[in-house]
């Protein structure tokens, strides 16, 4: 490798011309030879790969080694040419695309760039000097030896060349030199260009080298620009296909909906809702549906109580068939609602009545229900396909999977946990099976290779398992009998006693009969804790049966005070799990989650009737005495199964009813917000408007309602356009009044609509009314605003009103609201979340909230209807096409760009499919909601401008010509003009219909085409009578506790009377005192109410001052209350309690024991304040103090006064996240009250010891920083667990599960002792948890009178203690 190196770009570059050339003159031999001459660059490249991955260093190489590497650069004379070629055709794929490709550097030694030069006529001078040229690295394969080589023979002649133009040295060239960077393309390029000329002589062109040097350094060689031409070449080749994805980050194309999902989704002919929610088996047979119908009406029953015991047969049909409609037809919910309603009746021939069975919520169920099934018939494939691979033959296991959607229960989590079961049940029973035979598919097992029924499958295996099977009964059957609640597989007993039989299995192991029994009721308890029906039935009993108390944390017991929304449920004891409301049982998982409460769950008494009823179906019903002592034994097995049964179901009940009742929120918040949508625009009386006419609407309102604020007002057209604004600086001012009434003369609305942000707005309501008085009458409404808040400041609103202020545009969201509320919500978008459809709403995950909101959006949206013409160049109007029936955001982009493509307009309904605009699924699903309005166009047909659907236009036609009583060459002759119905309609004949019997059609039509069309027929008279009329309610108008909750943010329930509320005076006099609550309602407190000694209220208030009274009455219309500030008024107040409770549901005792508690705490917090002269000092009390660590680290500190008295100070430090310890310190030899004392003592209670400090700072840097030293080694050890100590028992239990035989132990936090940690530890599989505290004293642990200086002291120590007391136990 001593030879000078060169790279293939240096080389390509000078001689790629002349190689163009010598390439074309190539004979076959010479393409042997290039063959093998690319063989051993293969081995070259092969051997660079090899060192660049060598660690050693460079002088420790062998040389031998070197020498061999050496020789693969080595080439004869006839392949030098090919190895031109070769780099030549490298460097020209690198310059096509460079960012793609890298190529590895060519290394030629002197002798091969000789030849090249000669080649290429290029001179050269061996003997000359050259120039030493660092290259830099570009690819990983090149040798690091020649990176960084200092041959001294290194300098090149090709550097010399490289600088001549024409033959002559330019003596600058070397002035700057050209390094060689991958991106500088440019660079490369120039000098390509460079070396690429074809050498100019002077003396060709009669002029001498120096006059040709001077010609040269004007003008160059003209070259200099060629890299420019080659650019454009260059460019072209290697410019790469654009994409969405080079110029989209992945979460724009995701907000745009421009990903490949979405255009799946958009070209795909399937409904897009049914595509995003709905997971179904499209090649479901018959009884699979019939299967799924059952399912569904078990867990739709229950909400449904109307349906009586003889319809439920006709309500599973009708499940039935929308199942059907659903599954094999696409159809959508809107759909089937509006188009197959006869299929959701029951029909009483014998009593001629129609019963409704299913409405749209229950649609809705059906719908999200569908993709649950869905799920859980997956889960059960699966366990079938895991039950066939291992071969095994269980008939309880096979007939238990059909359980799982035939299930006698009621609860669609109770089919998903009882999966869990059979999933369990298999692996416990089976783990062998399962293992061996992913172990044979090569796939691994997910599961470890020991498995944790690895004890179970031995004692299986041994004969202890003739012993479990001698109580004489299995856990099958006990469970079937349990499930059943009869005794079908009654229980044997053996011919001797248990602890006779037993005496045959004793081991080494198991050293005597108590062992012997005590092993085999382990392991029938074990395999009925694995039962599924077992776990069935008590999950059944549980839910049935359970009771709840409420146990409060010490965290809840300060946080949650009578004004805490959670105090309702503070005190709860013995509720019945069933009937606690299910938003209340929400808020208590919340309560739960925020470490405020804790929910427990009791289960019966292990010796009440229930436990003896479970006991009844494994015991004997013998009477002897070997009977007698095999129930015993059966006994204590069930009781074990009970103990550990009861440990874990508790949190599972928990989740089963948080998933059930989280579907009964959304539903109310879906009711919520159906309601707000469905309600038609404001209808102005005293106009004889038709319902669902647009108003012209002026909109006014002051704001935030400050003092400073104006009042402006905007007047919108019928189009939803402000035309004209007014704004007045005081509308009180009678010529403000005066402009006003000017204004509403000149445009004439039709609804005036007044709204604001605080009260203040009550009263630009009178002002608009006392200013048109004496003027024509025009409505005032108060309109909610709570879309309009979220516009104001919306990129949708500075989009469309650029030049309004943001009060503007507030207020002409105002009036679009009253034009068209539907519209107003749908523009929204998601940022319909942020509105409150119900209090606890935020209890909902975002997902669920917006498909229970986007229900009730379609549902309005297709019985409203859009013009599709007047969508595709109307983005307002066209926000609800998202929401039209089969569609969905991605489809109606797409439906608008083809229309647009087809000239911007539809002229009927079938050019949506003769134009390929919608697919076929797609059309049926929105023809009807898409409608054409009448514009007596050539090629329209009236019927589009109608719900009727387009499969029922020649029931249309039948029904008109019926009607008007013509026969068939009338009929030809009006279908030449237009059609029957057009003259129907145009005529004003429609009144004929009412003379129609769709009786008899519906009758016909269902006996010769077996289609149900009775609704059907009903809804064409209608919509032929009234074409696309309004079906929408009346506009809502507000009520007086609807526009008090808008204008205040409070509830009247959350102001009754005896409510104590802080008021701000603003004004006092003899007489009354004026003042404001928090909420902006004005109040009145008359003299007699200030104080219980008819003190004058100046002496004892002034403005500005902030007091508690208390409310006597409130007035929601006038925003005015009554108040009182009397001591006795308020002490009465807070002695009344806001909730009402029965002793039986409210522990009474327990709430005036904390009261009294608290109550002494703030007696002692509220003494007079002290003063330390320290920076950490602070005078707050425990809560505050906590609140103020928050945000800082372990160990930090907060000094603050004790509620002991002056003599003592309480350091408050933080442990953990919301783990905080408060340390009570004694003062000693006090100077006076009012200093710290010169002794400071720390009570160390269980280790028996004080601590003694001269100065807080000691204290803090001895006492609490030491402590909080020892604190962080102990999380930073192995055991420790981070979590509750429920979560550190769980790990634990589930270890021992996984490794039966080895004991464990971890540590973790004492979250009911700060500055304690619980060393809990497991001895072996069936011992409980146990945990014993340690404390944590300043540089060592304290255990069990033990001081350990490190944890591995303490680790060690523990061990020893527990083997101590272990041998104490076993001793005699």
């Amino acid at each position: 490798m001593g030879d000078v190196e060169v790279s293939s770009l240096s080389v390509q570059n000078a001689m790629e011309e002349e190689k163009e050339s010598t390439l074309n003159e190539e004979t076959p031999d010479v393409m042997a030879r290039e063959n093998a001459a690319a063989n051993r660059e293969d081995g070259t490249a092969a051997s660079n790969d090899v060192d660049m991955h060598d660690s050693s260093e460079e002088s420790e190489t062998d040389e031998e080694e070197e020498r061999k590497i050496r020789e693969g650069f080595i080439v004869d004379d006839d392949e030098d040419e090919d190895n031109i070629h070769d780099a030549s055709d490298r460097h020209r794929k690198k310059r096509k695309k460079r960012s793609m490709h890298s190529h590895e550097e060519e290394v030629l030694d002197q002798e091969d760039l000789e030849l090249l030069m000669e080649n290429t006529g290029v001179s050269t001078n061996t003997g000359s000097t050259k120039l030493k040229r660092l290259v830099r690295a570009r690819e990983q394969e090149e040798d690091l030896e020649n990176i960084f080589s200092d041959d001294a023979e290194a300098e090149n002649e090709e550097e010399e060349t490289s600088r001549r133009r024409g033959g002559i040295a330019d003596e600058f060239a070397d002035f700057i030199e050209q390094d060689e960077f991958e991106g500088e393309e440019r660079v490369d390029e120039e000098r390509e260009v460079s070396k690429t000329n074809e050498p100019v002589h002077p003396e060709a062109l009669g002029i001498s080298d120096e006059d040709y040097l001077q010609v040269y350094e004007v003008f160059g060689d003209g070259t200099d620009y060629a890299f420019a031409l080659e650019d454009e070449d260059v460019e072209e080749e290697t410019q790469e296909q654009v994409s969405l994805k080079t110029i989209f980050e992945p979460s724009e194309l995701k907000d745009k909906l421009l990903t490949e999902e979405d255009e799946i989704i958009r070209i795909t002919d399937e409904p897009e809702r049914m595509q995003l929610y709905f997971k179904c088996d499209r090649n479901a047979t018959d009884d699979d549906l019939n299967t799924q119908a059952h399912w569904i009406f078990k867990q739709m029953v229950q909400s449904r109580l109307d349906i009586s015991e003889e319809l439920r047969p006709a309500y599973v049909n009708c499940i039935l068939r929308v199942l059907h409609f659903f599954i094999k037809d696409s159809y959508e919910v809107p759909f089937v609602w509006h188009h197959r309603r006869d299929y959701l009746v029951y029909h009483d021939r014998e009593k001629g009545t129609i019963v409704p069975m299913l409405n749209q919520n229950d649609l809705w169920r059906i719908f999200f229900s569908c993709s649950t099934y869905y799920f859980l018939i997956h889960k059960k494939k699966e366990l079938e396909k895991l039950c066939n691979a291992i071969g095994i033959q269980d008939e309880f296991f096979s007939s238990a999977l059909d359980d799982i959607v035939d299930s006698p229960f009621f609860d669609i989590t109770d089919s998903f946990e009882f999966a869990n079961d059979l999933t369990e049940y298999l692996h416990f029973f089976y783990s062998e099976q399962i293992r061996d035979h992913f172990s044979l598919m090569g796939n691994g097992l997910r599961r470890p290779h020991v498995s944790k029924y690895a004890f179970y499958e031995k004692t299986r295996k041994s004969s202890l398992y003739n012993l479990v099977k001698a109580f004489g009964i299995t856990a099958t059957h006990y469970g079937l009998n349990l499930i059943q609640e009869e005794k079908l597989y009654p229980v044997e007993d053996p011919a001797v006693p248990p602890r006779v039989l037993a005496e045959q299995y004793v081991t080494e192991e198991l050293k005597d009969v108590d062992h012997v029994l005590s092993r085999a009721r382990r392991i029938f308890a074990e395999e009925i804790f694995h039962e599924p029906q077992f776990r069935r039935h008590f999950r059944v009993k549980l839910l049935t049966l359970a009771k709840v108390d409420i146990v409060r944390t010490q965290k809840g017991l300060r946080k949650i005070d009578e004004d805490h929304p959670f105090y309702k449920f503070k005190y709860l004891k013995d509720q019945n799990l069933l009937h606690i409301d299910p938003v209340l049982f929400l808020q208590m998982l919340k309560a739960e989650e925020e470490g405020l409460i804790k929910i427990n769950i009791k289960f019966f008494e292990l010796q009440d009737d229930n436990f003896k009823s479970m006991l009844d179906f494994m015991t004997s019903d013998n009477c002897s005495d070997v009977a007698k002592a095999w129930n015993e034994q059966r006994e204590m097995v069930l009781r074990d199964v009970l103990d550990r049964t009861t440990q874990y179901m508790p949190a599972l009940i928990k989740e089963m009813c948080r998933s059930n009742h989280l579907n009964e929120l959304g539903m109310l918040c879906r009711n919520q917000l159906y309601n707000k949508l469905d309600q038609a625009p404001y209808k102005p009386s005293g106009k004889n408007y038709e319902l669902g006419t647009i108003p012209t609407v002026v909109a006014v309102s002051n704001g935030q309602g400050g003092p400073s604020d104006a009042v402006l007002c905007v007047y919108v057209n019928d189009l939803g356009e402000p035309e004209e604004t007014l704004k007045l600086t005081d509308f009180h001012d009678p010529t403000n009044q005066v402009m006003f009434a000017e204004f509403i003369e000149k445009v004439k609305p039709e609804v005036i609509g007044v709204s604001g942000m605080s009260v203040s707005a009550n009263r630009v309501k009178l002002n608009v009314t006392t200013a048109l008085q004496s003027k024509d009458p025009v409505d005032v409404i108060m309109v909610n605003d709570e879309v309009a808040r979220i516009y104001t400041n919306s990129e949708r609103a500075a989009e469309e009103l650029p030049a309004l202020p943001s009060l503007g545009r507030y207020c002409v969201a105002l009036a679009r609201y009253v034009q068209h509320p539907l519209l107003e919500y749908a523009a929204l978008g998601r940022d319909i979340m942020s509105l409150s459809f119900h209090k606890w709403q935020h209890l909902l995950p975002q997902e669920m909230l917006w498909r229970y909101l986007e229900s009730a959006l379609v549902d309005v949206s297709n019985l409203v209807g859009i013009d599709i013409n007047e969508a595709v160049n109307n983005k307002y109007e066209a926000s609800i096409l998202p929401y039209i029936s089969g569609l969905g955001p991605r489809k109606a982009q797409a439906l608008l760009k083809k229309i647009a493509a087809h000239g911007g307009r539809l002229d009927t309904r079938s050019d949506l499919i003769t134009k390929t605009i919608l697919t076929g699924k797609i059309f049926i699903n929105c023809a009807s909601f898409l409608y054409i309005p009448n514009e007596d166009l050539p090629k329209m047909d009236i019927l589009d401008s109608t719900r009727i659907h387009n499969e029922d236009y020649e029931l249309a036609r039948k029904m008109a010509s019926d009607a008007l009583e013509l026969d068939e060459e009338d009929i030809e002759e009006y279908e030449s003009q237009k059609g029957v119905v057009y003259h129907l309609i145009t005529s004003n004949e429609v009144d004929k219909l009412d003379d129609l019997v769709l009786e008899e059609y519906a009758d016909q039509l269902e006996r010769e085409f077996h289609h149900l069309k009775r609704n059907t027929l009903e809804r064409i008279r209608r919509e032929l009578k009234d074409p696309y009329g309004e079906r929408r309610n009346l506009f809502h108008i507000l009520t007086p506790s609807e526009i008090f909750l808008m204008l205040t943010g409070i509830e009247l329930t959350d102001l009754p009377p005896n409510t104590i509320v802080p008021v701000n005076v603003k004004r006092v006099t003899s007489r009354y005192v004026a003042v404001k609550l928090d909420c902006g309602i004005d109040g009145n407190i008359t003299a007699e109410e200030v104080s219980d000694d008819h003190i004058p209220p100046p002496q004892l208030l002034q403005t500005g001052q902030t007091v508690e009274a208390v409310i006597l009455t409130l007035d929601e219309v006038n925003f005015t209350a009554e108040l009182s500030m009397r001591p006795y008024a308020i002490r009465t107040a807070s002695e009344t309690s806001k909730y009402s409770f029965s002793a039986w549901d409210w522990d009474f005792e327990a709430e005036k024991r904390d009261k009294e508690k608290m109550l002494a705490e703030t007696q002692a917090e509220q003494r007079a304040a002290r003063v330390i002269k320290h920076p950490l000092f602070k005078n707050l009390n425990a809560a505050q103090a906590e609140a103020a660590l928050a945000g800082m680290q372990r160990g930090d500190v907060i000094i603050r006064p004790s509620s002991k008295g002056p003599d003592h100070i309480v350091i408050t430090w933080k442990v953990a996240d919301n783990l905080y310890q408060h340390v009570d310190v004694l003062e000693m030899n006090k100077e006076n009250e009012f200093s710290v004392g010169q002794r400071l003592i720390i009570t160390g209670r269980h280790e028996k010891m004080n601590y003694e400090y001269s100065d807080l700072d000691e204290l803090i840097v001895s006492h609490i920083k030491a402590i909080a030293r020892k604190l962080d080694e102990m999380c930073m050890n192995e055991k420790f667990r981070k979590g509750s100590r429920e979560d550190t028992e769980r790990w634990l239990t589930s270890y021992s599960e996984a490794n039966p035989k080895r004991s464990c132990y971890a540590f973790c936090f004492d979250e009911e002792h700060p500055g304690y940690v619980l060393l809990c530890f497991k001895a072996n599989r069936s011992s409980p948890v146990h945990a014993w505290p340690v404390k944590v004293i300043p540089n060592a642990f304290f255990l069990h009178g033990n001081v350990y200086a490190n944890m591995t002291a303490l680790c060690n120590g523990f061990k020893l203690i527990y083997a101590a007391r272990s041998k104490g136990a076993k001793r005699p």
